[in-house]
């Protein structure tokens, strides 16, 4: 037949032609098995030697990184030594665009200061962001000037004089970091420095105008780098890049980064762009778009803000951004893993509870969100900014200020677990107490109180009493004051100013009246108790048997601490309470005119480490004689 082939093979051939096709020497099927196995050891070998060249050049980075690091505290540091030193030189300004080293230079001076403190009295560091006022200032240089705390109440004009008080018979070193304009020294209360006092400031900013309105004798300016001097000196820049690269470990991925770095240098052309787009390869570099959304998230804070690591995955989960599973010691994994992350990626810098995130990070975070926002503050009128937050699940209003009302909070923010409000001017009252029954999440609560009967209608509602934690009690006029132990079963700090209130009681008994077999707080450590009037005795304090800090600050009433009759009284209903504070750690006790005695007999406060006595003139010393640990 036309255009066929006629194929005739017997069946033996046919087998032996199948079987050498198949298994013959020289087929791949037949050599499969072998092939893979030396396929395998090659790809082994090639990973090895991949990681091992990943290795070696990730520790040539790294030793080069540290040669450069070495060579700016080398160069840089010598100019503003040589500046501090001059006797006639009274104030040095360090400036220059964010991320350079201002801030890494500053740390090196002030460590220099610190070893070769014969020069000078006290060496004090102060950050100052953008939302940072003078109080704020303040406090920071009274924190390194006194031990006590009684300056924590003062106006701004109380702690000038204080400061200034303290450092006119120093001479001072006193290091501003990040100023944003110019600082007037003497509503700080800082005394101008001379050569005659010998005292010098030195201060980081990223305007030439600013050093110039501080009066500095000598300006330093950090300026970006030629190809030549990036050796020498070591900007954030150059050490998150090198950092980061040091983590690459094939060629391919060098040759990707090197083009994603070119192609960011070309597309900004502003000096500022050029540095954040640079950083933003470390951004880019991270795993995904859930650990990108919770590195973004940390720029909503305030610049150079300490961010509590339980806080922000407490927020993350609120943002949705991870889940809220926790472990059985009620953290939180997968937020800690993220953080570590982060910490890995040099993209948050971390304390032992919190992070922090350098301010030019916190410009680039913002810069990758589009985010044109200014520092977070609570507006005069509250209720504005709690509009669209319903799925906010913690705030933190202590020491706010400007805050005048709660108002609208049970149904703006209904699912608030954490509120807190002490140290603020808001004060609970009957309103108050309305709005925050609305709250059926809540869990902490820190609450200020003026009224002896607002305080009783809390601890009559058994849920909202027992979030309570922290308690401040001011300005209250009462013949009794009444602490149920029940209802505040939650309670952990009291702090009790500026009243005058007759008697404290404690009660613990439930709304049925039944006695409680425990009667006493739980969980209340720290009690500070500062300008009451009409108490001569306080042996309530028997209640707070884990009581670790307690601090007696300015009475004219108050004779003795422990009664020995009423502590007889309450130890014959209660034989576990006889021995006062038996966990107590520090006592101070300071302006009480008339006290005579802690208790009749002073105990065994074995864990007693510090306790300090002012002012009390008939306090006899015999009677802050307490038996201590053998070896003390």
């Amino acid at each position: 037949m036309g255009g066929c082939v006629s194929l005739d093979l017997s069946c033996d051939q046919t087998l032996k032609q199948t079987y050498h096709c198949l298994f013959g020497d020289g087929n791949n099927i037949h050599m499969m098995k072998p092939n893979l196995e030396a396929l395998e050891t090659t790809m082994q070998e090639l990973r090895e030697r991949r990681d091992d060249i990943a290795r070696r050049y990730g520790k040539q980075v790294s030793k080069k990184l540290l040669e450069v690091e070495e060579l700016l505290s080398r160069k840089a540091f010598e100019v503003a030594w040589n500046s501090i030193m001059k006797p006639e030189r009274r104030a040095l300004g360090i400036y220059g665009m964010g991320g350079v080293g201002k801030t890494t230079l500053l740390a090196t001076i002030n460590n220099k200061l610190d070893e070769e403190m014969n020069e000078f009295d006290v060496v004090i560091w102060v950050v100052v962001s953008k939302d940072l006022q003078y109080k704020g200032i303040q406090d920071q240089i009274l924190r390194r000037l006194r031990v006590d705390k009684e300056w924590e109440n003062q106006t701004e004009e109380e702690k000038a004089f204080s400061i200034d008080d303290i450092l006119g018979r120093k001479n001072f070193v006193l290091l501003l970091d990040e100023l944003w304009s110019e600082v007037d020294l003497d509503k700080i209360g800082v005394p101008h420095p001379t050569q005659e006092n010998g005292s010098k400031i030195v201060f980081t900013t990223r305007s030439e105008e600013v050093c110039k309105r501080m009066n500095a004798d000598d300006e330093l300016k950090i300026d970006f780098l030629s190809r030549n001097e990036a050796w020498e000196l070591l900007p954030l820049a150059l050490n998150v890049i090198g950092k980061a690269m040091s983590c690459k470990k094939n060629v391919h991925e060098w040759r990707h980064a090197n083009k994603i770095l070119n192609t960011f240098s070309h597309e900004f052309p502003g000096m500022e762009e050029k540095i954040l787009s640079v950083l933003k390869f470390s951004y880019d570099g991270l795993g995904n778009e859930k650990m990108k959304s919770c590195f973004l998230y940390c720029s909503l804070f305030p610049e150079n803000y300490e961010i509590k690591k339980e806080e922000l995955i407490e927020y993350w989960i609120s943002e949705g951004f991870i889940n809220g599973e926790r472990d059985e010691d009620g953290s939180n994994n997968e937020g800690h893993d993220i953080i570590g992350s982060l910490v890995c990626a040099h993209l948050l810098m971390e304390s032992e509870t919190a992070v922090k995130m350098h301010d030019v990070l916190r410009e680039m975070a913002l810069w990758i969100g589009n985010l044109q926002l200014d520092f977070l503050a609570v507006p005069q009128f509250i209720t504005h900014m709690l509009k669209g937050l319903r799925k906010l699940i913690s705030l933190d209003l202590e020491q706010c200020f400007k805050l005048e009302s709660i108002d609208g909070i049970g149904t703006s923010l209904p699912n608030l677990q954490v509120l807190k409000l002490y140290c603020s001017p808001v004060f609970i009252d009957a309103r108050s107490i309305e709005e925050l029954q609305l709250l059926e999440h809540l869990k902490i609560l820190t609450v200020n109180v003026k009224d002896a009967l607002i305080l009783e209608s809390i601890q009559r509602v058994e849920r909202l009493a027992s979030c309570v934690q922290r308690l401040w009690i001011f300005d209250m006029s009462a013949t009794v004051l009444t602490l149920n132990t029940l209802a505040l079963g939650g309670l952990r700090e009291l702090y009790i100013a500026g009243s005058k209130i007759s008697e404290i009681k404690i009660d613990w008994k439930s709304k049925e009246k039944e006695d409680l077999p425990s009667p006493y707080f739980k969980h209340l450590s720290r009690i500070v108790i500062f300008d009451l009037e009409g108490p001569k005795e306080l042996t309530w304090l028997l209640f707070a048997p884990i009581l670790q800090h307690l601090e007696m600050l300015t009475s004219r009433s108050l004779e003795e601490i422990i009664n020995k009759e009423k502590g007889m009284s309450i130890s014959n209903v209660h034989p576990d309470m006889t021995v006062p504070f038996p966990k107590l750690e520090s006592l101070r006790l300071r302006g009480l005119a008339v006290i005579k005695r802690i208790c009749s007999s002073p105990p065994a406060l074995l864990s007693l480490k510090k306790i300090v006595v002012e002012r009390c003139p008939k306090l006899p010393k015999a009677a802050t004689e307490f038996p201590r640990h053998e070896q003390e």
